[in-house]
């Protein structure tokens, strides 16, 4: 789970600020090189509809955007410091949560493909995959700019919530799984169909979860 990527960090070696400072500076790095493959595609046709506006500094703006998502997922990243801390709790270190601990794993797999599935998922994958319209875009503020990219980064973070929980919960250092999820979110965003990929990963997701579930049933009836 998300402990093992907290695991370097020990709260009563360093300050808390220290701490939590290079955890949401290694997540924010972690998010913005997962999500780059997506996320270029979209600025790109976010600055050409600038330009196709006339609206000056369009480079400049677009990275305004740019910088903006990013800092939304920086905000989700001391979320996820709070939660490392928690789950490196000793006492949730017990043998005994230890033995429930693949069948929580299964259970978040489970729930993460069935989210693929839904309403919710697909109008924030719309929003995930669309430029603003052309009313949206017209002001030429950095302030726009800057809320275009929040807008953009919550979309994104709430489009995201199922593969990154399915990352939660197989391991966030784990290479293979980042990639895969990686290639997940890349694919639902930019292949014309991204709809009916991000309801193909969901379906996987869920046979997955309950291989895993079934496993840790079977485990735990051995015991």
């Amino acid at each position: 789970m998300m402990a093992s990527m907290g695991h370097g960090t020990s709260m009563s070696s360093v300050p808390w600020s220290s701490a939590a400072g290079a955890f949401v500076a290694m997540w924010t790095m972690m998010m913005v090189a997962m999500m780059l493959p997506s996320l270029w595609p979209t600025l790109r046709r976010y600055h050409r509809a600038l330009e196709a506006l006339g609206i000056p500094r369009s480079g400049l703006q677009t990275l305004i955007v740019g910088v903006a998502y990013t800092g939304v997922w920086a905000a989700i990243g001391i979320l996820a410091f709070v939660l490392t801390v928690i789950l490196g709790a000793p006492a949730l270190r017990s043998s005994a949560i230890a033995h429930i601990a693949p069948l929580v794993t299964g259970g978040v797999i489970v729930g993460a493909g069935a989210l693929q599935l839904t309403r919710w998922k697909a109008h924030h994958l719309a929003h995930c995959r669309d430029v603003m319209s052309t009313h949206e875009m017209s002001s030429v503020t950095a302030r726009s700019r800057w809320c275009d990219g929040v807008r953009l980064g919550v979309h994104c973070t709430m489009s995201c919530l199922g593969p990154m929980a399915t990352l939660l919960a197989v391991g966030m250092m784990d290479v293979r799984a980042m990639a895969v999820v990686t290639a997940a979110i890349t694919a639902e965003r930019v292949v014309p169909s991204g709809a009916r990929v991000a309801r193909a990963t969901g379906a996987v997701a869920l046979g997955a979860g309950v291989l895993v579930l079934a496993r840790a049933i079977g485990l735990a009836g051995l015991r």
